[in-house]
């Protein structure tokens, strides 16, 4: 297509082509108005919309080659066709097609900007084209039929908040990332499994928050670092294998875990962060790492069925409430520690403890 001017959809082309937008208030609330718009032509309302490839205007001959940014935003189309000339869909240029259900992506795209589907409510399947290397942030954001998506293997880099938002999704393969950012997948709340390839390193923080049917996650065997909050409310998890390439789990990494029985923190742990495991009220056994210093502020907290917990001899403190209404626990607390703050072992029916910590009371039966 030699003779072809390489040109971007957007209301300019649209207008080329004979279609036109016309707005609309959708909705109205304490003043403000929502508006969306129809697809029209020849006065028309346009709800399939196959794109050409190539269209001639005032003698000249143009070839689409792009969607352009916010091109098709708040519009009530129902389905897209793209042609194979285009081979990029420019940042939220599909941004709130609330009524969008179907859109068939050609191999040719190569890129796939930020927010590009974001709010698209009754998207329920899409393909991503095999040469996408990267899904930006927000992509699919809010995307609440989306049931099903296969990520290509050439994908190295998800952007945070790609999937939050999508109650319908149900099984995701990863392929070969170094992180899960931000944010991710917070709020799917139908999710139940993910595999996770060993090329990852960070699950940031929220990532996986409030999934609340997540059963099985496995862990990478690069994993250093969880978020703050990366598993926040994931009531069904049962089991989690955590490797021992691990440095850091941070503050309510696991809270109200419900679901989860046993943990092994292998010794490459080095810092546990405030709450990480509070609310896990199913929890019996805790293995930890050996290289721990500081059991941080209700690290454990109302984990009322924890019965087996070793604390090691390198923990050289206790913090406020670490062990708080912990009722089957009985614990032994080795005579290296400096610190205990108080209500540390809140409503714990059995402390055994022979150092001269600093900090009393202790929430306690203890021993001196």
């Amino acid at each position: 297509m030699n003779d072809f001017i390489e040109v971007e959809l957007n209301d300019k082309v649209l207008g080329h082509l004979g279609y036109s937008k016309k707005e609309f208030i959708r909705k109205e609330n304490k003043n403000i108005h929502y508006s969306n718009y129809n697809l029209l032509k020849d006065n028309v309302i346009v709800n399939c919309l196959n794109i050409p490839k190539t269209y001639t205007y005032d003698g000249k001959n143009y070839v689409i080659t792009k969607i352009g940014n916010s091109a098709f935003s708040y519009c009530l189309l129902t389905e897209i066709i793209i042609p194979d000339t285009i081979v990029e869909i420019d940042d939220y240029a599909f941004y709130n097609c609330d009524f969008l259900k179907n859109i068939i992506i050609p191999q040719s795209i190569k890129r796939i900007g930020k927010g590009a589907f974001c709010d698209c409510h009754s998207l329920s399947n899409v393909n991503i084209p095999n040469d996408i290397t990267e899904i930006g942030d927000c992509t699919f954001y809010d995307c609440v039929a989306l049931s099903e998506i296969i990520i290509p293997d050439n994908v190295t880099k998800i952007g945070k908040e790609a999937f939050k938002g999508c109650k319908s999704l149900k099984n995701i393969i990863l392929p070969k990332i170094l992180k899960i950012a931000e944010n991710t997948f917070r709020d799917c709340t139908s999710l139940e499994f993910v595999n996770m390839p060993n090329t990852i390193v960070s699950i940031g923080h929220n990532a996986f928050y409030n999934c609340k049917k997540l059963k099985n996650i496995n862990i990478s065997e690069s994993l250093q670092r969880i978020g703050h909050h990366a598993f926040y409310n994931c009531k069904k998890l049962e089991n989690i294998n955590i490797s021992e390439s691990l440095q850091r789990i941070e503050h309510y990494a696991f809270y109200n875990c419900e679901s989860l029985i046993n943990i092994i923190i292998p010794d490459s742990v080095n810092i546990i962060e405030a709450s990480a495991f509070r609310n896990c009220n199913s929890l019996i056994n805790v293995k930890i790492s050996n290289n721990i210093s500081c059991i941080a502020n209700s690290t454990f907290a109302n984990c009322n069925s924890l019965e087996n917990f070793i604390i090691p001899c390198n923990v050289i403190e206790i913090d406020k409430m670490a062990f708080k209404n912990c009722f089957s626990l009985r614990l032994n607390v080795p005579s290296t520690v400096m610190k205990i703050a108080s209500d540390a072992f809140l409503k714990v029916l059995h402390v055994e403890y022979r150092g001269s910590a600093i900090g009393s009371p202790w929430g306690a039966n203890s021993m001196n």
